[in-house]
């Protein structure tokens, strides 16, 4: 059996495992912190956490960077070059994390001058950035020494790392809540402790898989590879800000001009879209070692088979999941976080629906990196995240504060968000690889089709067949859900991409 295989396999089970155990911690962390913390107060959780996804571009950014640097060198077998990129990674995040601390508790310190926050929880919030911010340091280092890893296409252990990351943080936040207090404080403290853990096993991991010829030291520190990491990382960090600008900037926008309560709201159902986003994050992991391994060997033919197939898979996948979650959004909501939020449903689907065309976009995304072609896309981001900011914060300084005014902004971003994840990537990508254009925006159409149809159809069932006994509804979305995936892929894939999808999942050779 083909080692290459093999290897897939292991990774495409382990993700599924991941993806399972992410899933479950989805559907019950999120309703468990509203319902102890109450929604005002949970409301400064996904601002918590938007802070930390805005420092973390940095760790995308250089990881991204060094991954392409890395493995050319480990194709080449260039010990000595790998070195370098790898220490100078190293000790550049150090000093990134030196230089991020003074103003980073300087924030914290202050924060009640930024965002919305209620007197009686004022200390418990300081607490819970400055945790979460010292969590993130940790993720930094972590995430460097898993290079090893990605490079080698061990999925298999990194989504190790990723199932003890997801599963640690709540059964700690739980343990707090239950034996000292429901704190605030103790999520921050779990996110702390939780990236401690993770950086043991990404220790373990490094030292057992790192080649004996690669070494980590302030020796092989060198200013040519640092420079040419820098050179990348910069336009990647430009990306990843404007991207942000777009997909989680209404959280802000609402806590500043609506309450912790309506930025709660947003924030949650943000938070199951960054669950879900998992199985497109998970999927392109499994297949982005492959398409970069592809790059470095100059197969361009199979970088650019890998890449349109996936996208096209993985779109329609997420397409069937949302729009069976919109249909069926009344029980959904209601299911998993309670009658209060059945009101804003339409919240709900809005914050969904941008999901199958960000979770494609990432396949272009990661090829755009292998070639180190990022400044044109990330300018063009930039753009889109200031005309983004620009409108809904007129939208709400200009406007009514009204539900209205949250659905023009949320929509606002939804038709941003779509134009800059998959049709700037998607058009930048038909750049790169002449004569594609045509198949991206057949892609794009195929997976709307697939969400339109599958919602349409799932809100005309639910008017009929939902009703009290919770088992049958979630047996009813389930049977559904298993209808129409394999029912899309047969009807949009083509005889060759069902066939490579079918060898990935069942055979052995």
């Amino acid at each position: 059996m083909n080692v290459g295989h093999v290897q897939l396999r292991r990774n495409l089970y382990s993700n599924m495992a991941s993806l399972l155990v992410n899933i479950c911690i989805g559907i019950l962390y999120t309703p468990y912190l509203v319902r102890e913390l109450g929604i005002s107060a949970y409301g400064l959780v996904p601002l918590a956490l938007i802070i930390n996804q805005y420092i973390g571009v940095l760790t995308d950014a250089l990881t991204s960077s060094l991954t392409r640097f890395y493995m050319i060198a480990i194709q080449e077998e260039n010990w000595q070059s790998a070195s370098r990129y790898l220490s100078s990674s190293f000790f550049l995040i150090l000093g990134i994390i030196l230089l991020c601390s003074i103003p980073a508790f300087v924030f914290v310190d202050r924060i009640d001058s930024v965002f919305n926050i209620p007197e009686a929880v004022l200390v418990s919030a300081k607490y819970l950035f400055a945790f979460t911010i010292l969590s993130f340091f940790c993720s930094l280092i972590s995430s460097i020494l898993n290079i090893v890893l990605f490079t080698l296409n061990r999925l298999d252990y990194l989504n190790v790392i990723k199932i003890i990351r997801g599963a640690v943080k709540p059964f700690l936040v739980f343990v707090f809540f239950n034996c000292i207090a429901i704190d605030l404080t103790y999520i921050g403290l779990a996110n702390v402790i939780g990236e401690l853990v993770i950086l043991g096993c990404s220790y373990w991991f490094y030292k057992k898989f790192t080649h004996p010829q690669i070494k980590l030291s302030l020796g092989h520190f060198n200013k040519t590879a640092l420079v040419s990491l820098v050179v990348m990382s910069v336009w990647v960090i430009v990306q990843s800000v404007g991207d942000l600008g777009i997909y989680r900037i209404d959280v802000v926008i609402l806590n500043l001009f609506w309450s912790t309560k309506e930025s709660g709201i947003i924030g949650s159902f943000s938070e199951l879209g960054a669950y879900l986003s998992i199985i497109s994050v998970l999927f392109v992991s499994l297949f982005g070692p492959l398409i970069l391994n592809a790059y470095s060997q100059g197969d361009h033919e199979k970088v650019k088979e890998l890449t349109l197939d996936n996208s096209l898979i993985i779109g329609i996948a997420v397409a069937v999941m949302v729009g069976v979650l919109i249909g069926f959004s009344n029980f959904v909501v209601t299911f998993w976080l309670g009658e209060a939020f059945t009101s804003y449903t339409r919240w709900f689907s809005i914050k969904l629906i941008l999901l199958p065309f960000y979770t494609a976009a990432g396949f272009f995304v990661n090829v755009t990196r292998s070639w180190n072609k990022v400044r044109f896309p990330a300018l063009m981001t930039v753009l889109f995240g200031l005309l983004n900011f620009a409108l809904i914060y007129s939208v709400a300084q200009f406007f009514e504060k009204t539900n209205q005014s949250i659905d023009w902004i949320l929509m606002i971003s939804l038709i941003f968000g779509i134009l800059q994840s998959y049709f700037l990537n998607g058009l930048y990508f038909s750049k790169l690889y002449k004569n594609t254009i045509k198949v991206v925006c057949l892609n794009f159409i195929k997976t709307a089709s697939v969400l339109a149809v599958v919602a349409f159809t799932c809100s005309f069932v639910s008017a009929y067949l939902i009703g009290r006994n919770t088992l049958t509804n979630v047996v009813v979305i389930l049977l559904l859900g298993m209808f129409f995936l394999p029912l899309s892929l047969g009807v949009f894939l083509d005889k060759r991409q069902r066939n490579a999808l079918i060898q990935i999942v069942l055979k052995n050779k």
